[in-house]
């Protein structure tokens, strides 16, 4: 069959943890942390529609590097954050975290994910996908780029202040 999607296969309990851990540090608003996953190339991408095939020649969501990331991070930790006031509580559920079909070479690792948010009495739900790309470092894990394709993405986003 022409384009047929490659079979995935479950990601061993390291990288599943390592993506947990990931959700943990930004359910608890450990940014400082959560900052430090990151290789000093990163790139974070939201993209703003469905299969957007990338962040460089058309506007995104959010497309951060490392030195965009610290910016975000900073202003999120400042108590004048008005977006952030109340600090909006999160939680986010990961599952079905599966390896790329050629992750020994591109270390690309696949989930979905829902995440609550609730601020000023209001909850709301997004869900979509992850994309991971890991590389070992300083004998561990580290993410140089992660993609969070919402699923409502061409929809109206108020708000958007917590990183996903």
């Amino acid at each position: 069959m022409e384009n047929a999607p490659k079979p995935r296969r479950l990601a061993p309990a390291e990288v599943q943890e390592f993506i947990l851990f990931e959700a943990q540090l930004l359910n608890e608003r450990a940014f400082e942390h959560w900052f430090a996953l990151m290789t000093e190339d990163i790139v974070y991408w939201m993209p703003a529609r469905e299969h957007q095939p990338n962040g460089r020649m058309e506007a995104s969501i959010i497309y951060d590097d490392r030195t965009l990331m610290r910016s975000r991070i900073d202003r999120l930790s400042h108590p004048k954050m008005w977006s952030q006031n109340p600090a909006a509580k999160m939680q986010r559920l990961v599952s079905n975290i599966t390896l790329d079909h050629d992750y020994e070479t591109n270390g690309m690792v696949h989930s979905a994910f829902a995440a609550f948010e609730f601020r000023n009495n209001e909850q709301r739900i997004f869900g979509g996908t992850y994309e991971h790309q890991l590389r070992r470092e300083e004998g561990g894990f580290k993410i140089a780029r992660k993609v969070v394709r919402l699923l409502n993405a061409e929809g109206v986003l108020w708000n958007l202040g917590i990183p996903f």
